[in-house]
């Protein structure tokens, strides 16, 4: 995997990070809307943020601190947007996670739920699926790590929307992928 990775770095090293704060540039590398609010004490007080990529953790990420001023955050090797840099491997990894969320029935009817309003909670699936509270926060989980669901967590109770541009963006992904372009 060394040659991917190795691809990832080098997309980042050829741009320029954007954000004002540790916070909104960890998003851009993260490719993440949110990121988890036990973070935000670690984040505000890290001299440092390393970000490692990986080949093996598919949509998620982990946090590890050491010594209170370097925080390690492990995420997804991608390619991000405004890089020169093209590799189709990163490429198809990336589309590769995001079909295998969309291959269950249960994710799907979440989305299909979601598409309906303009945001749900975690009891409305509950209630409209007859699933479990562990069982729709793990669904909700994956759908949100790949960006198909945005969380809002500015209310006391989590709400999430369906997030188009990451949808359309898979559809381009596969479109590109097998070469195929829009009929007239």
């Amino acid at each position: 995997v060394e040659p991917t990775i190795k691809t990832s770095v080098k997309a980042f090293e050829s741009i320029q990070v954007p954000g004002d704060t540790i916070v909104d540039q960890l998003k851009f590398i993260t490719e993440r809307e949110t990121i988890p609010e036990e973070w935000a004490p670690i984040l505000d007080t890290a001299h440092e943020v390393v970000f490692i990529p990986s080949v093996h953790i598919g949509p998620f990420m982990i946090l590890f601190e050491y010594d209170g001023t370097t925080a390690y955050v492990v995420g997804r090797a991608r390619i991000p947007r405004g890089s020169a840099v093209h590799a189709a491997e990163l490429n198809r990894s990336d589309l590769l996670i995001r079909l295998d969320a969309l291959s269950d029935d249960t994710r799907l009817r979440i989305l299909e739920l979601a598409a309906g309003r303009d945001a749900i909670t975690t009891q409305e699936v509950m209630d409209a699926l007859e699933l479990s509270q562990s069982s729709a926060s793990r669904h909700l989980t994956q759908l949100t790590a790949t960006g198909l669901l945005a969380a809002d967590a500015s209310e006391r109770t989590k709400r999430y929307r369906m997030n188009g541009a990451r949808i359309d963006q898979v559809f381009g992904g596969l479109k590109d992928l097998l070469g195929t372009r829009p009929q007239a």
